[in-house]
């Protein structure tokens, strides 16, 4: 008989208030452990959202951020096929805090929440964030493109504010409410760059991809690292074409990769 699994009282889920944020507005949302706890697994929820994007990651102050652009806030969703991509993977003492900035690009007010998934540790167990080296790099926005118009072309573009990793590449079509599973079409990658080395298996031209297939919805799983490094002062680039009848904007975001080479 296997042996039964019990958690720790104070041990669950991490969660924080869950203000309303308008529409063109920026707010940060807050948790407090109460224990010493590992985080790990993130995910948010935004009501009927129709684009956010978040600007910061503090885990007890420190940024978890390694690029110089906003990360994509549908990218975390509930529903989002990015387990374990998305764990924090950091350890938290009682009494810090974990925040979220983020702005609220949509066109209407909404309530963000966000949960984390947690292990209660040993108090010994727990690093100053000044000692956990490569584990602060977790998250590397792309920002957001302005609207792409009808057979046009966007970029998505970043730079490096610490060197890392690149791994699960999110794509995501901003301007819709919620949850769609529409989001995304009629977009096609035709390159992604890291400093001018092209990526894409396949000669643009010819063969672009559907940016579809890296949405928070694929289910491509490991297909969609990018296992690529990149150093400080490294430079991504995204570019997409607009195959719909309308403007269209796209966010995105990149879960960085652990290194264990430390």
């Amino acid at each position: 008989m296997t042996n039964q699994f019990f958690r720790n009282s104070q041990g669950y889920l991490l969660g924080n208030n869950s203000p309303v944020i308008l529409g063109g507005a920026s707010g940060t949302i807050t948790a407090t452990a109460q224990v010493p706890l590992l985080l790990e697994d993130l995910c948010m929820t935004f009501e009927g959202n129709d684009g956010f994007e978040v600007t910061d990651f503090k885990l007890a102050g420190q940024s978890l951020m390694c690029s110089d652009k906003a990360f994509s806030g549908k990218a975390l969703a509930v529903m989002s096929q990015s387990e374990s991509y998305r764990s924090i993977s950091c350890p938290i003492d009682s009494n810090q805090q974990f925040e979220i900035a983020l702005d609220n690009t949509g066109a209407v007010g909404a309530r963000f929440g966000f949960a984390i998934g947690t292990t209660p540790i040993a108090r010994g167990q727990v690093l100053p964030t000044s000692q956990l080296g490569q584990a602060i790099n977790v998250f590397f926005g792309l920002g957001r493109t302005a609207a792409i118009p009808a057979a046009g072309i966007g970029t998505l573009s970043a730079t490096a504010l610490r060197p890392c990793t690149l791994g699960r590449l999110v794509l995501v079509e901003e301007g819709l409410p919620g949850i769609v599973l529409t989001d995304m079409d009629d977009i096609e990658i035709t390159s992604i760059k890291v400093n001018n080395i092209e990526l894409l298996s396949g000669a643009a031209s010819d063969n672009p991809i559907p940016a579809k297939s890296t949405s928070y919805l694929s289910t491509l799983g490991q297909d969609l690292l990018l296992a690529y490094p990149i150093a400080l002062n490294g430079n991504i680039t995204i570019t997409v074409k607009n195959n719909a009848a309308g403007a269209k904007t796209i966010s995105g975001g990149i879960f960085v990769l652990p290194d264990f080479r430390e």
